[in-house]
């Protein structure tokens, strides 16, 4: 976005009317189209991302429609289930809508499932204060390795937490 498309959007951001217009009309259409995009980003039908949702195949055609305009948050809910992903929905400031629809190309709409990101989460899990250990105990790489082998293990989506525990005791002090 250009500086001065960024000014004029300023200047009519400053009407209150505009604003509530600006918010509704980009989570209206902005996931619908992410909904649709991560589908495809999959390879998966609308049928089959219905079976993953508990849902039928009508209701992700409405929910992929931009014009539909009433998603929920129970639907909204089944699709991160169903896509393995986590949603977020909480208030923010204006500064911080404005830079998340900056750009909302389909690269940019795109989200890796839990699968796909465990090295990124595994690497976050060994940080501290935001810089990673250059060493890990013992105790925590057999904790990992057994974190590993048990969720490797794990076959089906009815399991409890402590099911996929490892049984290894870690000290963290």
């Amino acid at each position: 976005m250009s500086v001065v498309s960024k000014i004029k959007l300023m200047l009519k951001l400053r009407k209150k009317e505009y604003r509530d217009a600006y918010v509704s009309e980009h989570i209206k259409t902005s996931l619908p189209i992410q909904i649709k995009i991560l589908r495809e980003q999959r390879g998966w039908s609308q049928e089959h991302l219905a079976q993953l949702a508990k849902t039928t195949q009508t209701v992700i055609s409405r929910v992929e429609d931009p014009n539909y305009g009433k998603l929920n948050l129970s639907s909204l809910l089944k699709m991160a289930s169903a896509f393995d992903i986590a949603l977020i929905v909480k208030f923010v400031p204006f500064s911080k809508i404005l830079n998340e629809f900056e750009d909302v190309s389909p690269k940019n709409l795109r989200v890796d499932n839990f699968e796909q990101e465990v090295l990124i989460l595994e690497n976050w899990a060994t940080e501290k204060d935001g810089e990673t250990r250059e060493t890990l105990t013992t105790d925590n790489i057999v904790y990992l390795n057994d974190y590993r082998k048990n969720i490797s293990a794990v076959s089906s989506t009815n399991f409890t937490e402590k099911s996929i525990e490892p049984s290894v005791s870690v000290y963290r002090g």
